[in-house]
């Protein structure tokens, strides 16, 4: 695991010991776990390959392995070209978001359509309060592999995007909303169905990172409206062979959401643990 992420789980981690039952524990990927075969199910925050070599290394059971979703499922969901195609299925998507594929022969084909949907980048920001639209790319979690493109650091960003087509990485453009708040969406997603879990409040910075969030447990009926369009991309995640906790980021402008799925995550998330811990303390 890089550094950066280890020391964020290092200091997470005893924040949430507080969470569990006598029998539980919160442990950083990496770290010896003694008798780790005595737990009945394991939670990872998220399902990767070298998370499951960790449990397998510290002798967790099998029956509690075989319960966790696959790897290549959950990154097949989190992925943002997933995310992309189900806001085009769903006919939420803005008009002006784009797919730049990476380049796959060797003429400048590729780098035209990057050059005019920087372009276009650069017209969505001027056309917004913010004067910004954002280019991302496939995988990046919290705000890795986003760039938020002003006229400032415009050429930098194109710089940046032609390194990732030269290593066969797509590359999306969109607008920068201009949202005023932010909601994350929960549900769980079994083999018998998907059900959703409840609403928060999220803080984060103009590139994604989190800053902070609370619960909405009882949210203005006008954030509910797109509750289908929340269901439908679970249920699509189901048919993928995702299951497991799902947190969609969307985006509220003057008390209605105008963008339901601004960013998919196929894993545990700081709103979801901050809606169960909130209903434990309302509910002791």
């Amino acid at each position: 695991m890089p550094k950066p992420l280890r020391a964020i789980n290092a200091r997470l981690a005893p924040l949430l010991q507080g969470l569990c039952g006598p029998d539980d524990t919160v442990a950083v990927p990496g770290d010896w776990v003694a008798d780790a075969g005595r737990f009945e199910r394991v939670e990872p925050w998220g399902v990767e390959p070298h998370v499951l070599g960790w449990l397998r290394l510290i002798s967790v059971r099998d029956e509690a392995l075989r319960a966790l979703p696959g790897p290549a499922g959950v990154r097949f969901v989190n992925g943002r070209r997933w995310q992309f195609e189900e806001e085009k299925r769903l006919d939420v998507a803005s008009k002006d978001q784009r797919l730049i594929e990476p380049r796959r022969h060797p003429s400048d084909f590729t780098y035209l359509w990057f050059d005019k949907w920087m372009e276009l980048g650069a017209g969505m920001g001027r056309a917004t309060r913010s004067g910004r639209c954002v280019v991302k790319t496939e995988f990046g979690g919290s705000g890795r592999g986003v760039r938020v493109v002003d006229d400032k650091n415009f050429e930098a960003i194109h710089a940046w995007g032609d390194r990732l087509l030269d290593r066969e990485q797509p590359l999306f453009v969109e607008p920068f909303d201009d949202a005023d708040a932010e909601l994350s969406a929960h549900l769980t997603v079994t083999d018998d169905g998907v059900m959703f879990d409840g609403l928060c409040s999220l803080r984060s910075t103009p590139k994604g990172q989190f800053e902070s969030v609370e619960p909405l447990f009882d949210p203005p009926p006008a954030l509910l409206d797109v509750r289908p369009v929340w269901e439908a991309v679970a249920e699509r995640a189901r048919a993928d062979g995702y299951r497991g906790p799902l947190g969609i980021d969307a985006a509220v402008k003057d008390g209605v959401v105008v963008r339901p799925i601004r960013d998919v995550n196929a894993r545990w998330t700081m709103g979801r643990i901050a809606l169960v811990t909130g209903r434990e303390v309302r509910n002791p």
